[in-house]
């Protein structure tokens, strides 16, 4: 059984309203509109209200903005339109409600409410990775084992039947680990989930198709693969300290803890039913704040390049 409360973001009946007034954008006219922050200079009006003369505003407004690479497929498009639009539909009244989603779908959201394509409802590289994260050892694979392969390919599909036609099982064997740890986490899935899948395909050698291996277990394996800084230690102590981590890890375990910090509902951000909340409380500021020095961090751009994990594995592909 899939648990589906993973991440609940629901619009109020107002925001809805709204929604279905608006003009639907193209792709190409989405993209050449402004960030939510230069459109509406409001919103960062609070944040200088909540944190007087801490240059946030500026800090913001400066952060990288994510795009679309140049060679986008399909979900790359597809995901990049659904984030966008969303990014869009807020209301006129601006309250903290509407700061914080804007910045806490940028760097966690898995879903759009906007249909599905591909298995995949319109995430974030943030989001991929922080709900889909790795985090033990499995016959002696871990995350830092992708750096140990060579990955040519860009689908599960084509690199597993790569493998195979190569004889290299020994590489089949880690990939597969791999992509079937990261889609089939046991917070998604019964206990064992990854486990079967993993042994279906190593017995028969013979590739299974599942949109959670292609677009979660693989997307997040092949973006890391061609993004090994994912993996480096980070130092910055004022980074480590945003999600309460005492020691050195990667900015992979910084995003999936904050995540588990911020992402709960009820929690800091959201109330019972999974709405954002609109009372400023202490709880509910010191979490904004934290995600914002995640957000403006030097180290954390990375996560912010493309809208769609997508844009990080087409960014790799050759052009003829």
């Amino acid at each position: 059984m899939i648990n589906e409360d993973f991440e609940i973001t629901i619009l109020s009946s107002e925001e809805l309203g709204q929604e279905a007034e608006q003009k639907e954008l193209t792709l190409d006219e989405l993209l050449a509109l402004p960030h939510p922050f230069e459109q509406n200079p409001e919103l960062l009006d609070l944040v200088e209200n909540y944190f007087p003369g801490k240059n946030y505003r500026e800090q913001l407004l400066a952060a990288t903005q994510p795009g679309i690479s140049d060679n986008p497929d399909e979900l790359e498009k597809w995901e990049a339109e659904v984030i966008l639009r969303r990014k869009q539909k807020l209301p006129n009244d601006f309250a903290i409600a509407h700061l914080i989603r804007i910045l806490y779908e940028e760097t966690f959201s898995v879903r759009q409410f906007q249909g599905k394509q591909s298995g995949s409802e319109g995430m974030t590289l943030g989001g991929l990775l922080s709900h889909h994260y790795f985090r033990h050892k499995v016959d002696g694979v871990d995350l830092n084992t992708v750096l140990d392969l060579e990955i040519t390919e860009n689908t599960f599909k084509d690199e597993f039947e790569r493998l195979v036609k190569d004889n290299d099982f020994k590489s089949l064997e880690k990939l597969v680990i791999l992509v079937t740890e990261t889609a089939f986490t046991e917070r998604y899935f019964t206990q064992g989930h990854a486990h079967r899948m993993r042994t279906n395909l190593l017995r028969r050698r013979m590739y299974i198709h599942s949109e959670m291996a292609e677009n979660m277990g693989f997307r997040a394996i092949k973006v890391i693969h061609s993004n090994p800084t994912l993996l480096q230690k980070v130092t910055d102590k004022k980074l480590l300290e945003i999600p309460r981590v005492d020691f050195e890890t990667n900015l992979l375990y910084l995003l999936h803890r904050l995540w588990g910090i911020l992402g709960n509902s009820p929690g800091v951000f959201f109330s019972e039913g999974g709405y954002y909340k609109y009372e400023a409380t202490e709880e509910l500021l010191t979490g904004l704040e934290r995600l914002i020095l995640f957000r403006i961090n030097t180290q954390t751009q990375i996560l912010y390049k493309y809208l769609s994990p997508s844009g990080y594995i087409n960014n790799q592909k050759k052009t003829d």
